[in-house]
This record gives C-alpha cells, structure tokens and sequence, in this order.
C-alpha cells in the first residue's frame, strides 16, 4: 500500500510500491497523472515550482507533470527511500493533513492556465482530471 493510497492512489501508483519492496536494482517506470513522487534530479534540469499556484495542493503534481512535459525518465531506486510518519491527531479534521480536507481544491482554479502554459511550452499534453473531494 503506498503513501495515503485510500486518498490519493494516484499520487504514487509511479512507485510502483509492490515491485520497489522486492526490488534490489533501480527499475524504470512510466509517468501516470496526477503522480506525486518525491524527485532527485540534477539542479540544471530542475524548473521552478509554479507560483501562480494558491493555497494547498499541486505542488509536487504541476512540477511531476511539467518534468513529464520535459521528456524526462522516470526511475525508483529502491535503497533510496523517504519514510513518513503519521504525526497528527486523527480526531481534528484540521490536523490530518495540517489544512482543511478542501483547501486543496483551490488549487484545481489554477490548473488549466498552467496546464495551457505547458502545453505551449513543450507541446504536451496529458489527460487531467477534477476531483471533488480528498475524504
């Protein structure tokens, strides 16, 4: 099961977690919307994160995509890894994700604009969906 999946399965389905617990070599994997991995790239290739972006949430989806928009290869390596505790009060809605359960959707009004802007700069574009909820 990878990281908050019965929230956001598509955040990490790119890790492919099931093959990176067995693995004992980097493999490579396929970009898949909406992934929200943690990236190690080299600074001459990192873009900057987009600003016109408000609120929570987006983040690290826009700068995966953007990258993806880059032609960039996806790897896991698999004795490399960030582990996360759950460091919240499940009793406060609130401090479950350290913001509101929507706050996150104001980032879905953004979208389009940066989604438009990398299609015009890479000529790229992926499938993107709204959600309506995260709980």
């Amino acid at each position: 099961i990878s990281f908050a999946s019965a929230v956001y399965e598509r955040g990490h389905e790119c890790d492919q977690v099931h093959t990176f617990l067995s693995a004992d070599t980097p493999f490579a994997t396929e970009y898949r919307f909406g992934c929200e991995p943690y990236t190690i790239v080299p600074r001459a290739d990192a873009h900057a994160y987009e600003e016109t972006f408000v609120g929570y949430g987006k983040d690290r989806v826009s700068w995966n995509y953007e990258l993806a928009a880059k032609q960039a290869a996806w790897h896991v390596v698999p004795d490399v890894f960030l582990v996360h505790f759950n460091t919240y009060d499940e009793a406060k809605p609130k401090a479950k994700y350290g913001h509101f359960p929507t706050d996150w959707l104001i980032g879905e009004s953004c979208w389009p604009p940066f989604r438009d802007r990398v299609a015009a700069a890479y000529n790229y574009s992926y499938y993107t969906c709204h959600q309506a909820s995260i709980d």
